[in-house]
C-alpha cells in the first residue's frame, strides 16, 4: 500500500522549517496563501543571559542558541487541521500510516545523523523536525521533504523505514510530540486586510526597539539594535569561543533570505499597480545592495573564523580584522534602518 499527500517544496525563499513546508502544501493547492506570506513581518534578535551566565558557560550549555540571529513570523496554521500525539518509536510505522491515510501530513523528531545523504549523516547530530507526507508499506519507505542536502532549501527525499525508525527521537529536551497537520479544504480565499497597511505596520515594527521577551535565566531582545549590541558585545567572545563556521553562516543566511523576500514582495507591489516603475526600480536596488553586502559579511567573517580556529594561541594578531567586522555589522544596522525608512516613505507618500 502506498499513500502519497499533495506538496510543492517552496523554495522562493527561507523563514523556517515549518512554515516552508506548509507553504509546500498550501502551493500543491495552488492556494493565494503563498503570496501572501511575502507580507510576513521579521526581526532581528538576540539571546541575552542574565547576570551568572559568563559568556564560556553560555555557549558551553546552549551555543547553537547564541549570537545575533533572524526570526521571521508568519502564521499559516489557521490553515490546517492540528492535531499533536506523543513522541515514541512504539507503532510507529502504523500511527504515521493511519494519520497519513486520513489525510494528515506530520512532523516527526528525528535526529539527521542517522539520514544517509543528509550533510548530517555520521558526522553530528542534529534535532529537527522532519515533514513526511508519504509512505510505501511494501518497499518500507519514507517520503519526507526536508533541507537534508543543502540548508535552508527543501527537496522531496526517501528514506526506509529502518533508517527512519533509527532517527527518530525517543526522549529530547526540545520536542516531545509529534505534529499532524491537514489542510482545510475550501481554506483558499485571500486575506481580507489592507495589505499596504498591512506592511507598513510590519515595517514600523521592524524598526521598533528595546522590546524585550524575558525568560527563566535569559531575555531575547528584538529589533535593528540587537546587531550593533552583538557586534560591540558579544562578537570577540563569539569569535573566541565558536568551534565552527556553520551556526554563524546559517543565522547571517536567514537575514538574506529575509531580503530576497523582500526583493519577491517590492515585484508582487509593483504588480499589483502599489509601486510605480521608478519605484520598483529603487527599492529593488536598495534591497539587493543590502542583500549583497550582508552575503559579503557572512563570506569574509567566515573566513576569519576559519583562520582562527587554526591559530587559537595567537588570536591578537586578528585584532584589527574583528574590528573590520564589527564595523561592517554596525554600519549594517545604519543601512538596515534607512533602507526600511525609505520602503515606508514610499508606501506612505
Amino acid at each position: 500500500m502506498k499513500k502519497l499527500l499533495s506538496v510543492e517544496p517552496f523554495q522562493d525563499y527561507w523563514i523556517d522549517c515549518i512554515n516552508n513546508n506548509l507553504l509546500s502544501v498550501l502551493l500543491s493547492h495552488n492556494s493565494p496563501i503563498t503570496k501572501k506570506a511575502l507580507l510576513s513581518s521579521g526581526n532581528f534578535y538576540l539571546k541575552d543571559f542574565k547576570a551568572g551566565y559568563s559568556q564560556k558557560k553560555q555557549f558551553e550549555e546552549t551555543g547553537k542558541h547564541l549570537g545575533l540571529d533572524f526570526h521571521s513570523k508568519l502564521d499559516i496554521l489557521p490553515w490546517f487541521v492540528k492535531e499533536s500525539l506523543p513522541l515514541t518509536k512504539k507503532d510507529i510505522h502504523k500511527t504515521i500510516y493511519e494519520y497519513l491515510m486520513k489525510d494528515y501530513y506530520l512532523f516527526v523528531p528525528v535526529d539527521r545523523f542517522y539520514f544517509p545523504e543528509c550533510f548530517d549523516f555520521e558526522k553530528k547530530h542534529s534535532e529537527h523536525r522532519v515533514f513526511v507526507y508519504g509512505m510505501d508499506v511494501q518497499n518500507e519507505k519514507y517520503y519526507i521533504l526536508d533541507d537534508y542536502r543543502q540548508q535552508l532549501y527543501l527537496e522531496k527525499y526517501e528514506i526506509s523505514f529502518a533508517d527512519f525508525e533509527r532517527s527518530i527521537l525517543s526522549k529530547s529536551h526540545e520536542y516531545d510530540s509529534i505534529t499532524c497537520v491537514k489542510y482545510r479544504e475550501g481554506s483558499s480565499e485571500e486575506f481580507d486586510q489592507d495589505e499596504v497597511n498591512l506592511l507598513v505596520s510590519n515595517l514600523k515594527t521592524f524598526l521598533s526597539e528595546n522590546k524585550v521577551e524575558p525568560r527563566e535565566s535569559y531575555n531575547y531582545h528584538y529589533g535593528i539594535s540587537c546587531i550593533e549590541r552583538f557586534a560591540n558585545e558579544y562578537l570577540i567572545g563569539y569569535f573566541t569561543n565558536l568551534k565552527d563556521t556553520e551556526l554563524f553562516q546559517h543565522h547571517l543566511y536567514k537575514i538574506m533570505e529575509h531580503h530576497k523576500k523582500n526583493i519577491l514582495l517590492i515585484d508582487y507591489l509593483h504588480k499589483k499597480k502599489v509601486l510605480t516603475d521608478s519605484d520598483f526600480t529603487e527599492l529593488t536596488e536598495i534591497y539587493s545592495q543590502l542583500k549583497n553586502q550582508w552575503e559579503v559579511l557572512k563570506n569574509s567573517a567566515s573566513i576569519l573564523f576559519q583562520r582562527m580556529l587554526s591559530s587559537v594561541n595567537n588570536l591578537d594578531r586578528f585584532s584589527n580584522k574583528i574590528k573590520k567586522v564589527q564595523d561592517k555589522f554596525i554600519t549594517l544596522a545604519d543601512l538596515e534602518r534607512k533602507t526600511t525608512l525609505r520602503f515606508i516613505e514610499v508606501l506612505t507618500r
